[in-house]
């Protein structure tokens, strides 16, 4: 468990056994299209999805910007000194003080199609990230399906293979009741015996992997991981 869980060696591990009853097992499950459309909004592929699409957008519109005249303003301040003038510093810097302010307006005419192509290619890459955000969109869809069906048929498990259980224990104790009164062997009460015993190591199995499929379902709604 350390090493999936890819901890240090040093690292100490407290593993607490939850007490889990039938109602942990069967909790119910909510609806596919409930799941699905909560993941849409929670998981971090979507999102990293949606920000590709923004982005973009952003690169096309300042791709579409090279068509627009561009305004610049410019100003600037100054004066000047001589010696020997007669003047002191002070009157010389008020006196030579100059300012100026100016405007460029730069109009695009001919841009050799530059800023054609690069509208055309930010559009592009605009389109490439709404099929990647569909693509992942189908992608999260199917884990959830699966997810859902898993955690489905955990459920359907773990009911089946607590009948048989319970069925299993009765015949159990109806074979050793025989026995005791020496109607069965001690063959087949250890074979009776041994059947259920399997069944409640499948009825273990069938209990975790239920609870096991139900977190998984809580990630794609972004619940936290427990036994409630």
């Amino acid at each position: 468990l350390k090493q999936l869980l890819e901890l240090d060696v040093d690292d100490e591990m407290d593993i607490t056994i939850p007490e889990i009853n039938d109602d942990d097992v069967l909790t119910p499950i909510p609806a596919l299209s409930d799941i699905y459309h909560t993941s849409l909004e929670v998981m971090p592929q979507m999102q990293s999805s949606k920000l590709n699409i923004d982005i973009a957008t952003l690169e096309t519109a300042q791709a579409r910007a090279g068509y627009y005249p561009r305004v610049s303003l410019t100003a600037s301040v100054g004066s000047s000194n001589l010696s020997g003038t007669g003047l002191t510093f002070e009157e010389q810097l008020r006196d030579n003080f100059s300012d100026g302010v100016g405007v460029t307006v730069s109009i695009p005419i001919y841009s050799n199609r530059e800023n054609k192509s690069a509208v055309e290619k930010a559009k592009l890459n605009e389109q490439i990230a709404r099929l990647d955000y569909q693509d992942t969109q189908k992608g999260l869809l199917r884990e959830v399906e699966q997810a859902y069906q898993d955690a489905i048929a955990a459920q359907n498990q773990y009911i089946a293979a607590n009948e048989n259980v319970k069925a299993l224990q009765t015949s159990y104790n109806l074979i050793q009741q025989q026995y005791n009164l020496g109607m069965k062997n001690t063959l087949e009460l250890l074979t009776e015996k041994n059947n259920l015993l399997s069944a409640e190591q499948s009825l273990l199995q069938a209990k975790y992997t239920s609870i096991m499929n139900s977190q998984i379902l809580n990630l794609y709604q972004d619940l936290p991981l427990e036994i409630k």
